[in-house]
């Protein structure tokens, strides 16, 4: 069956030739948004190598219609290990009154990363070094699946407002700033997908038209939203000065 996406290239004055493009799903997958108008086209650039032709194609998002600045709902979003993402709405209008939040639990990430990590250890012992490698490829299928499908539920959850604006911390290097005694504990923060899954939420975000905002997570966690008082100490979920 021919393809029904076909590249049109035009040699010189009058001269056009019409080649049929191969491609994966992914590559599918943005085309199909272009001709939406999710993306806009920005270049094409033929490369040929081994006797093959390859097409690059260079898009730009075009979905974002305003700007931070003119959101009228702020959608506070926070990363963790027990809740994946926790996330909560409020209005410009009425900053002191949060709106009804939401929560993805990370149960089944915890339990899929476990369960493979339990299984290497076995296979190493074994001396199944090719069978280690064939599960961190499954194992990383399965975990980004259910990353997509919590940054999908965070972006239908911002759609619900008007005019969304999505805030997280910016958690580049978090994996350095993160020390503990617990071996385990380490062991499970340091495999936790933060970053994978602020970008598949930015990614899904921006594709519907709603920006991002990154901010220096310092003192986020201990400030109150209401008063922007700052705690001493946390206790748990308490909060007191010292």
């Amino acid at each position: 069956m021919l393809t029904p996406y076909w590249l049109v290239v035009s040699l010189r004055r009058g001269v056009r030739i019409a080649l049929p493009l191969a491609f994966g799903n992914r590559q599918k997958q943005f085309i199909e948004e272009t001709l939406q108008g999710l993306w806009e086209l920005d270049s094409v650039e033929l490369v040929k190598r081994d006797g093959v032709w390859f097409a690059h194609f260079k898009i730009k998002k075009n979905v974002v219609t305003y700007g931070a600045e003119e959101a009228k709902t702020l959608i506070g979003v926070d990363l963790g290990e027990w809740n994946a993402v926790a996330a909560v709405a409020i209005s410009r209008d009425s900053p002191s009154k949060p709106m009804r939040g939401q929560f993805w639990g990370g149960q089944r990430i915890r339990f899929v990363r476990g369960k493979y990590a339990h299984i290497r250890r076995s296979l190493q012992r074994k001396n199944r070094l090719d069978l280690v490698k064939r599960i961190g490829s499954k194992e990383g299928r399965t975990v980004n699946q259910m990353l997509h499908e919590i940054a999908k539920g965070v972006v239908e959850y911002a759609k619900q407002f008007p005019k969304p604006v999505i805030v997280m911390e910016d958690l580049e290097g978090i994996r350095d700033r993160i020390s503990g005694s617990n071996k385990l504990l380490n062991r499970r923060l340091h495999s936790w997908s933060f970053r994978k899954l602020q970008k598949y939420i930015e990614y899904k975000a921006l594709l519907s038209g709603i920006p991002i905002v990154y901010v220096k997570p310092k003192n986020t966690s201990r400030t109150c939203h209401r008063c922007r008082f700052a705690a001493d100490e946390v206790k748990g979920r308490g909060f007191k000065p010292g």
